[in-house]
């Protein structure tokens, strides 16, 4: 999995985004596979024609004549959806309670789930970068895979995907499945479906290896997919009481269902988390004591993603812009398989970080790579180098790479140029701009630098107490930014420091979690070490993640407990920009999907402390909206302070 790193330059990126088509509806082929029928309608593969039995009323709809935009700025996360309203057809009739058209307030009513159908279209962008659509006025749901033609009528374009019922709404949870709220005439009340997109690859159970694990330090680390047909079923999940709406993923990993609770004599509803097998999580806000000002703040979830999960991942800063490069992941696409990146993307974090489209590729590397090590030079570039590549195709199965690539944010080629190689192949890999150098960390004790114009890396005389890295005897992986100078790298070895005047520090305190492949930045001072994996061989232990985060102070060295990353994580990237601490990414051990998921989300951390006005205890008996919308004036407060 991955040991990214951080280093900062003060210079200024200008260079821009690579420029991307936004696609047209997908027209549903039946080479993609999109011949559906269900009992409230029956649509044509060319065509896309609906016919809608309910309120006497009917709907053409023509899919090759239409077109809408699916690009990044209209969608957001996994858990997140970009609704159109009123896209221009009807159903259900010329009027109604609820006006033109609208529907009654009987969830049962056929003409309610037509209504909903005919004036919205939804776009979901699922953690392996496919699309999901539920059309205004279709009763289908298609997919466009990621990297997929959007134009192709052939198996390389979009696809349907039919569920069992006409579907009402649509979302996608962070464990990896797509979820489908349907209905159907003269059948009362609203089911739940979900699909698995993980295609055919790894059949290795990991959460059975979990719970009996062998030998191996990394058995559990496999997928599973279950059927290998599993990505065309929809599966019935069974809950408690009837599904009333279907809602993305709030701050959790799971989506949120509404359920009415019929309790003679009135009906109740509840919204809830479910899980994967229909397990109800109640989604009960936690209250913390606020003992410091980043426990008042908290992370957030930016509406700005990764365009795919991706883990294994390095991140540097050049100016106020994080670039991300490569990483690898078992699952992208439609259905889902094994997939190595060759991007390099750059987020403003200052202008864009509340942006949807945020993330932009501004350059592809000249091969897929992961572990690669970065660092912002002293050039104001880019420098990759290191990492390794997967041997066919299997992910685990990795080479060890000593390439350098350096990409010139200012240049107008947007075109990484080779330049000398490692003295020494390093398949996990971290980097450091120390002193006008970059410095090469990790797969070996030996250290090796170079500065921009010269011809070959030098070997430095301070080897590392340890080898970093998750090889075989290895200390374990790693991660780790720079400091006032110093370069200091976290992981099971515990805390480590380099500075090119006194070489090594091994006399450093351990973080308090001392978790493989953290998160790690410096940030308002300190060292954060955020998250980060196990490997503990008791059942029911192994690939433990969690969710911890610490920072450390080098002047008094102590560590200081502070506030919880809202997801397990762990071979991400962690990055601090304007007061602002990034996690991007990462990698998390699902119960659910019984193995690892990977993420595209990004918390950020404000730390900036405002005292808050003290209001008298009256003043909540006196004003009636603070009895109910207390959670509300809590955000609002949050964002007045700016977290």
């Amino acid at each position: 999995m991955s040991s990214s790193f951080l280093a900062a330059a003060s210079s200024r990126a200008t260079d821009t985004p690579i420029a991307t088509a936004a696609p047209p509806l997908p027209v549903i082929s039946e080479a993609a596979g999109s011949s559906v029928s269900h009992a409230a309608a029956s649509q044509s593969a060319a065509g896309s024609s609906a016919s809608h039995a309910a309120a006497g009323s009917s709907a053409s709809h023509a899919a090759a004549g239409s077109s809408a935009s699916h690009a990044a700025a209209s969608q957001s996360a996994a858990g997140s959806s970009a609704s159109h309203a009123k896209a221009g057809s009807s159903s259900g009739g010329a009027g109604g309670p609820d006006g033109p058209g609208g529907p009654d307030d009987d969830p049962n009513d056929l003409s309610a789930a037509l209504w909903d159908l005919s004036t919205t279209t939804t776009s979901i962008l699922d953690i392996y970068g496919n699309t999901w659509t539920l059309y205004a006025g279709a009763l289908i749901v298609t997919v466009m895979p990621a990297g997929a033609n959007p134009l192709s009528l052939g198996a390389d374009g979009p696809k349907s995907a039919p569920t069992p019922e006409p579907p009402v709404a649509i979302a996608c949870d962070f464990g990896g499945y797509t979820w489908a709220l349907c209905a159907s005439p003269g059948k009362p009340g609203r089911r739940l479906y979900r699909l698995d997109p993980r295609g055919p690859g790894y059949s290795d159970d990991g959460m059975a290896r979990r719970e009996a694990p062998g030998d191996a330090p990394l058995g559990c680390v496999g997928t599973y997919q279950g059927d290998a047909k599993s990505h065309l079923t929809w599966q019935l999940v069974e809950l408690p009481e009837e599904p009333l709406r279907l809602e993305q993923p709030r701050q959790g990993d799971h989506v949120i269902v509404a359920l009415e609770r019929k309790e003679y004599p009135f009906s109740l509803e509840r919204e809830v988390a479910v899980g994967a097998d229909g397990t109800v999580r109640l989604t009960m806000p936690r209250s913390e004591p606020v003992k410091d000002p980043y426990l008042r703040c908290g992370w957030v979830r930016l509406p700005g993603v990764l365009p795919c999960a991706n883990h294994d991942i390095a991140a540097a800063v050049v100016g106020d812009h994080i670039y991300v490069v490569g990483g690898a992941l078992w699952w992208r696409g439609f259905p889902a398989k094994a997939h190595m990146f060759d991007e390099l993307w750059r987020i403003d974090a200052r202008a864009d970080r509340d942006s949807v489209d945020a993330w932009q590729v501004v350059a592809k590397t000249p091969a897929p790579i992961a572990f690669a090590g970065i660092a912002a030079g002293p050039d104001g570039k880019v420098y990759v180098f290191g990492g390794c590549r997967a041997h066919n195709g299997v992910p685990n199965d990795r080479s060890d790479e000593s390439q350098l690539w350096v990409y010139d944010p200012r240049g107008t080629s947007r075109a990484f140029v080779a330049g000398p190689r490692l003295g020494t192949a390093r398949q996990e890999c971290a980097g450091a701009t120390l002193g006008g150098r970059v410095y090469a960390f990790g797969w070996s004790r030996t250290v090796e630098s170079i500065a921009p114009g010269e011809a070959a890396w030098r070997t430095e005389e301070a080897e590392c107490p340890v080898v970093m890295g998750g090889g075989g005897g290895m200390a374990g992986q790693f991660n780790g930014c720079v400091l006032d100078g110093v370069a200091y790298f976290a992981g099971p070895f515990g805390l480590l420091g380099f500075s090119p005047e006194t070489g090594w520090d091994a006399t450093l305190p351990p973080s308090p979690s001392k978790g493989a492949c953290p998160l790690v930045a410096a940030h308002d001072g300190e060292v954060w070490v955020i998250s980060g994996f196990f490997h503990d061989p008791a059942p029911g232990k192994m690939c433990e993640l969690v969710t911890k985060a610490y920072s450390f102070d080098p002047a008094s060295k102590l560590w200081t407990k502070r506030p919880d990353l809202p997801s397990c994580e762990a071979w991400g990237a962690g990055a601090s920009v304007g007061g602002t601490l990034f996690a991007i990414g990462g990698s998390k051990f699902s119960r659910d999907a019984r193995t690892f998921c990977f993420d595209n989300r990004v918390f950020a951390l404000t730390t900036r402390h405002v005292e808050e006005k003290k209001e008298p205890w009256w003043s909540v008996v006196l004003q009636p909206s603070k009895w109910k919308l207390p959670r509300l004036e809590c955000v609002q407060k949050r964002k007045q302070r700016g977290c």
